[in-house]
């Protein structure tokens, strides 16, 4: 019986393994070309601090650093999850068109300094300090302060 729960149990620990997530840092041309695409038609002026893979069995993501501290996260196909300005303006550009008429038609003067976007919805952050959530059509559908 103890050998039984001592084998049972080497194998939940291999198999734990296995789906663990690996981090490993990469040069900039390792990213998808997507990614990097992206990085040039929007941070062309920012010095990339470092680029790191997150690896496991079943999704692959990326994850940026810029010198002026903006992070941004992408999927394995290279097409951007999250951008993380760090309280600063985000490009234009980056953010959905119905978001930003949105955000300026009812927060006059806020920027947008933090975008999430899911399968199902999209999330930013203000200079305020209020999170927007979008639904997949990019109607508003909640404010949290």
């Amino acid at each position: 019986m103890k050998k039984y729960l001592f084998a049972l149990a080497a194998l939940v620990l291999c198999g734990t393994a296995a789906f663990a997530l690996t981090d490993r840092k990469i040069s900039v041309s390792e990213l998808p070309a997507a990614a990097r695409t992206f990085l040039n038609a929007h941070y062309s002026g920012v010095e990339v601090v470092y680029v790191e893979v997150d690896e496991d069995a079943t999704k692959t993501e990326y994850e940026v650093l810029l010198k002026d501290g903006t992070k941004i996260e992408f999927d394995a196909a290279g097409e951007w999850k999250e951008i993380d300005g760090r309280h600063k303006s985000l490009p234009a550009a980056v953010v959905p068109r119905q978001i930003a008429q949105y955000v300026a038609a009812n927060y006059a003067g806020e920027k947008i300094t933090d975008i999430e976007r899911g399968r199902t919805k999209t999330e930013v952050k203000l200079t305020n300090g209020l999170e927007l959530k979008f639904d997949e059509n990019y109607r508003m559908v909640k404010i949290d302060r």
